[in-house]
């Protein structure tokens, strides 16, 4: 059964019991307007509760934002992003450094691809000659972030890891 149907069927018994109820009333106490007056406002305020209670029960609960999703998919994009909320948003060092690990490689390989040199020989140039590496690449952001052993992300500054994954894009195309 539907979420759906199943919330009509307990709304659906609910009313039931609500025109029972009333109709019950309204007999008992018939002679005594008052009485049932009075008798019929704790019914329908008690079968309101009882509906809101129900309804309540459906909605799903907010987040405070917080509290990372549980992620959708288990594929390498999904983990990433992921880590990237962690190390920037939570500013967690060891995401940091796992993300700044990965976009180092994105970024070699895509700069291997991009001045079509094998990735293992621009790696050895760029520990070796740095020189010749940093006339090969010519961008000194970037020349930084691939020759940095530590983080390239810092708490809450997107900059250069948006520039860095800018141009991985660009050098993948």
């Amino acid at each position: 059964m539907t979420p759906t149907k199943a919330l009509a069927k307990t709304l659906g018994e609910i009313a039931t019991a609500y025109l029972a109820a009333s109709v019950t009333l309204d007999y008992l106490l018939d002679t005594y307007p008052v009485l049932l007056w009075l008798a019929l406002t704790f019914e329908f305020l008690f079968f309101s509760i009882i509906i809101i209670g129900t309804l309540w029960e459906r909605v799903e609960p907010r987040t405070d934002g917080r509290e990372l999703p549980p992620p959708r998919c288990n594929d390498s994009l999904t983990r990433l992003e992921r880590l990237c909320e962690v190390a920037i948003g939570q500013r967690d060092q060891t995401a940091g450094d796992v993300i700044s690990e990965r976009v180092r490689a994105l970024a070699f390989a895509a700069a291997a691809i991009h001045f079509n040199i094998p990735e293992t020989t621009l790696r050895g140039i760029a520990e070796d000659k740095p020189d010749v590496f940093q006339s090969t690449i010519g961008d000194p952001i970037l020349i930084d972030a691939l020759t940095t052993k530590g983080s390239i992300v810092r708490a809450g500054e997107t900059n250069i890891l948006n520039y860095l994954v800018k141009t991985v894009e660009e050098w993948s195309t």
